[in-house]
């Protein structure tokens, strides 16, 4: 419904007051779109959408946009302390991020003598990703595709995998080392050896003493020096638990 200032006789009109899409939906005044790509008087419309009406009413969209960039920017500066400190209640040791949140913001638009102005109403923790209209099929998708890429979920598989892979190396090399210290301690077997096949070469040097913990160059040669440094720390506490 259309809004007007409430007032004793219409502030019952549910439809008129409160502007979630979860309520409108069931106003018998609700239009469906019918068309994603252009506005043609429906109760809901894009981003775009509405840059275009604003624009054609003669509003500087664009510094309304960086007016709303500003608002999300602080009000997460603002609760940055809060969820740090929850983050790291949940994963003490643990200097990236484990996990992320996709939040929806609703902002309000008021119109002044300077302009369209952005006011925060609230922020919802879980934002409803239902696809109830064509524009909701349009728009959803893509933004469920742009947090995946901003979290850069396939560069974490691969960071996974390096390490699962590292820690087959390191496993292998510790075994390898186990086995060149048992035959050096037994003595030369030749039966034994033509069986196990071709050496596999000299055992890396010890580290000097206080020197830390090592890895294999092959598996240092693919982590960079901070990544190689925890997974050497790593290694050495699975060998200490050993």
């Amino acid at each position: 419904e259309k809004y007007v200032a409430p007032t004793s006789k219409n502030i019952d009109h549910t439809y008129m007051h409160l502007t979630n899409y979860s309520i409108n939906m069931h106003s018998e005044n609700f239009v469906v779109d019918s068309d994603p790509t252009s506005w043609t008087g429906s109760s809901k419309r894009s981003i775009v959408q509405l840059a275009k009406y604003l624009e054609e009413q003669g509003h500087d969209f664009q510094a309304l946009w960086r007016d709303i960039h500003d608002l999300v920017i602080k009000t997460i500066l603002c609760i940055l302390p809060r969820l740090s400190h929850l983050y790291h209640t949940c994963f003490p040791n643990d200097d990236g991020a484990k996990c992320f949140e996709l939040l929806g913001f609703d902002v309000l638009l008021t119109q002044g003598d300077q302009g369209i102005k952005p006011y925060l109403l609230e922020v919802n923790l879980s934002p409803s990703l239902n696809l109830d209209t064509p524009l909701d099929r349009d728009i959803k998708p893509r933004v469920i595709a742009d947090t995946l890429n901003i979290v850069n979920i396939m560069a974490a598989k691969k960071e996974a995998k390096t390490f699962r892979d590292m820690l087959k190396s390191m496993e292998r090399a510790e075994r390898n080392d186990t086995n060149r210290k048992d035959r050096d301690h037994d003595g030369p077997d030749p039966e034994k050896d033509s069986k196990r096949g071709p050496s596999l070469g000299e055992p890396p040097a010890p580290a000097p003493p206080g020197a830390g913990p090592t890895l294999p160059a092959s598996v240092r040669s693919k982590l960079d020096p901070a990544s190689a440094e925890k997974a050497a720390q790593l290694h050495a506490s699975i060998l200490e638990k050993r």
